[in-house]
């Protein structure tokens, strides 16, 4: 991917190569790459707009940068410091306030509606292997696991208020239910590419 956007701006100029990335449409290749590995701050559309760079571009190509960024949450996560997390699980929300051992504790949940639609069309285009771990609950569990994975949201729920059109392919991953929990270990979520490489380096 770095090899095709080096030889793009090699024979194109890097101007005229932006101005390319930044058309209207889908997002790119390369987009989608850094956004797994949550470095948005990377892509040519954080750059574009940025002094002095948004000077160079058109409105429709500052517009089309910002909402893609937007998009992802990348405007509210400016600035948020990286807070370790709690939750049980990623649709957790942690009550405040103290409890007496063997107390009763109240979970809240977040109760987002999601399509099921969009989780389907991600497990049919990834398949139902962890996207981070390459898990597969078929081949430890037989006839049991076959088809089953949960989906991570690469931009959580609450980066966007309302709702939103969710792209199955671009915004959604599947994962098993312990990288799940680990992704959500963190808020802002820890990167899929950051936890891949903390499987691969663990001891």
């Amino acid at each position: 991917m770095a090899h095709r956007f080096r030889q793009k701006v090699e024979r194109d100029g890097g101007l005229s190569a932006a101005k390319h990335w930044l058309r209207p449409g889908p997002i790119t290749k390369g987009f989608q790459r850094l956004l797994d590995h949550d470095r948005l701050d990377l892509s040519v559309e954080a750059v574009a707009i940025e002094s002095p760079w948004d000077k160079l571009f058109t409105k429709v190509e500052l517009d089309t940068a910002k909402a893609r960024l937007e998009e992802f949450g990348y405007f509210k996560r400016l600035g948020v410091p990286t807070v370790s997390s709690s939750q049980l699980s990623p649709d957790e929300l942690p009550v405040t306030g103290a409890y007496p051992e063997g107390a009763t504790k109240q979970l809240v949940v977040n109760a987002y509606e999601r399509d099921a639609r969009a989780r389907e069309r991600c497990i049919n285009h990834f398949g139902p292997i962890c996207y981070v771990c390459e898990f597969d609950f078929e081949k430890a569990y037989g006839a049991l696991g076959k088809g089953f994975i949960q989906v991570h949201h690469l931009a959580p729920f609450g980066l966007r208020e309302g709702p939103r059109l969710t792209d199955p392919i671009i915004d959604l991953r599947p994962v098993c239910a312990n990288c799940h929990c680990m992704l959500h270990r963190r808020n802002p979520p820890v990167a899929i590419e950051e936890l891949r490489q903390i499987i691969k380096t663990k001891p």
